[in-house]
């Protein structure tokens, strides 16, 4: 037999021998291996937490928009300071969204005193004439966490993350019920 003929029988013999071997090694310490995975729900229920979020957000600035000339130059000023005024006011579940375990330019753990103006830090709005849409921009912002084994007794690694919520949308136009045009 020359060496051709050897080393095609030899390899895929040698390949599957060792196949078996490692499967046979997993098999045999798996049993005596305790490990406990981490859980993404965490992370599921921010993520839904975050929709709701949004959701509540958009509508507070679709709210707002609507008792301000959106094509007068002060616009973006304007919008700033109602939505603002209206987060710091009544939209509770905006704030303590936020506020759980925040991020805020690079920072964890930051405290928030005073919602209006943490608020006037992370929003910016424009008016597109050309498309018709008002832009709401959030900045800066994102939340932290760990994700923990529920058994900690047993081998686990622990993931920590950091969750940019920095985003910027559009709010067409014609979503905006307007019920006042002009100044004031």
């Amino acid at each position: 037999m020359d060496k051709r003929g050897f080393m095609a029988i030899y390899l895929p013999i040698l390949t599957l021998f060792m196949c078996g071997l490692v499967i046979g090694m997993y098999v045999l310490e798996a049993k005596d291996l305790d490990s406990s995975l981490v859980s993404p729900l965490v992370v599921w229920e921010l993520e839904d937490a975050k929709e709701i979020f949004k959701i509540s957000e958009r509508g507070l600035a679709e709210g707002t928009a609507q008792f301000i000339s959106l094509r007068d130059d002060d616009f973006p000023e304007r919008m700033k300071e109602e939505f603002c005024d209206s987060f710091a006011g009544g939209y509770g579940e905006l704030y303590d969204f936020l506020s759980e375990d925040l991020v805020f330019q690079g920072k964890k753990d930051v405290n928030i005193i005073d919602s209006g103006e943490f608020c006037r830090a992370i929003y910016d709005f424009e008016f597109d004439d050309v498309k018709d849409v008002v832009v709401l921009t959030r900045k800066d912002v994102g939340k932290y966490g760990r994700l923990v084994a529920d058994e900690r007794s047993k081998i686990n690694f622990v993931v920590d993350y950091v969750w940019d919520l920095s985003e910027s949308y559009p709010i067409p136009e014609s979503e905006i019920k307007i019920v006042f045009e002009g100044g004031g």
